[in-house]
């Protein structure tokens, strides 16, 4: 079969949210793309299967540039696995929020889950009804029925669901627990949570659409006095210095521009300029985290309530102080989510979670290298209307 000819679908494991009036984010498993509106038509045209060429041709393209664009942007939904091949579509996803390294990482997490587990048996009564917002094995749905619960509703729109059926089914409390397949902001509830419970909490806490899914549940799911579980996430940033294996790996330092240079008699200089003003992140294993210098004492930069969500964009201003000189210095953030008057999680780096699945999310800037001791410099954050991101001001 010829590339043209091959047929392609939208994955059934690719989420939509409109991030601005010009801009989409598509979400497939950990990663969040933000593409052009247009890739809205594409994805119209492949909820079946269709032909590469004819869904190209079936675009608008009223000038070569245009029809340009579109052909690159299915190259890249095809090569993000948005766009799948008819067959590979009837194949279960082996990546994305269904794999089971993802939920078994959240598993071992003891720190999470007790900290969940004493929010819910205090707030959670026994005429309550709870709603689990991406219950995924179904662990926290199980723990709410345990403390008592009248009903647990248990919202899942992977193929993880099935998985918690089964567990469902095979608990002493399947008669109070009620799977409903599919995403929280398009299901309808017999009857209006009096708990909200969800952990959909990302490197960065608001990368998994918390805000927009809460202010969607407190309009349409929620009882007006409903307990939310969590209900508050601070946000908090801390300078840091870059080490230099870390470095060598991940960007364009000087070491690895002649190195490439002499190893594949290519003139690479120039990508040193290619890096400059050009703020990126990397996402860091607790373990391999565990050595990295601070250099600053924590801000915090965001406190949201999410018991009242007005907007679903942050943006925020806040300044570091440098404890120490550094020659590559990035910002790391961590949270903490109030699960309960009593219950907070925290990630903090200096904390004892120590079985912590998230990752440090580190933000490299292409412009400061070095810092001084003393020095103060102003960070800012944006979430919303892009990728979520901290550069310095």
């Amino acid at each position: 079969m010829s590339v043209k000819a091959e047929r392609l679908v939208w994955s059934k494991d690719a989420t939509l949210r409109l991030a601005s009036a010009t801009e989409l984010e598509i979400t497939l498993g950990a990663d969040n793309h933000f593409v052009s509106i247009r890739a809205l038509d594409i994805l119209a045209l492949a909820t079946e299967p269709i032909a590469r060429d004819k869904l190209l041709d079936s675009m608008p393209a009223p000038s070569p540039a245009a029809f340009l664009e579109s052909a690159q942007l299915v190259n890249m939904l095809y090569d993000s696995n948005i766009l799948v091949g008819e067959r590979a579509a009837s194949v279960p996803a082996i990546g994305g929020f269904d794999a089971p390294p993802i939920h078994a990482a959240m598993l071992n997490d003891v720190e999470r889950v007790r900290a969940y587990e004493k929010a819910i048996a205090e707030v959670v009564g026994p005429d309550d009804i709870v709603i689990d917002i991406g219950t995924g094995t179904g662990l926290l749905a199980v723990i709410a029925a345990r403390a008592g619960a009248r009903h647990v509703y248990a919202i899942e729109e992977g193929s993880i669901a099935e998985a918690a059926r089964a567990t469902f089914e095979a608990s002493p409390f399947a008669d109070r627990l009620t799977l409903l397949p599919g995403r929280s902001t398009k299901i309808s509830v017999q009857e209006p949570g009096t708990v909200i419970v969800s952990e959909i909490l990302g490197h960065d806490p608001f990368d998994e659409g918390v805000l927009h899914i809460y202010r969607d549940a407190s309009q349409r799911l929620a009882h007006k006095t409903a307990r939310w579980i969590p209900n508050r996430i601070d946000l908090y940033a801390v300078l840091v210095e870059i080490p230099s294996n870390v470095l060598r790996n991940d960007t364009f330092c000087e070491e690895n521009l002649v190195r490439w240079s002499k190893d594949y008699d290519v003139p690479f200089g120039t990508l040193a300029v290619y890096e400059e003003g050009r703020p990126y992140a990397l996402n860091v294993k607790p373990i391999d985290f565990a050595s990295w210098r601070l250099l600053s004492e924590p801000v915090r930069v965001v406190s949201s309530d999410l018991t009242a969500i007005e907007h679903t964009n942050i943006e925020a201003r806040e300044k570091l102080i440098a404890t120490h000189d550094a020659t590559h210095v990035g910002v790391v953030t961590y949270f903490e989510a109030e699960l309960s008057k009593t219950v907070r999680l925290s990630t903090a780096p200096s904390g004892k979670h120590t079985s912590n699945h998230w990752k440090y999310r580190v933000y490299v800037s292409g412009t400061r290298k070095s810092i001084a001791k003393g020095e103060q410099v102003e960070i800012c954050y944006e979430h919303g209307s892009g990728p979520t991101r901290i550069s310095f001001c």
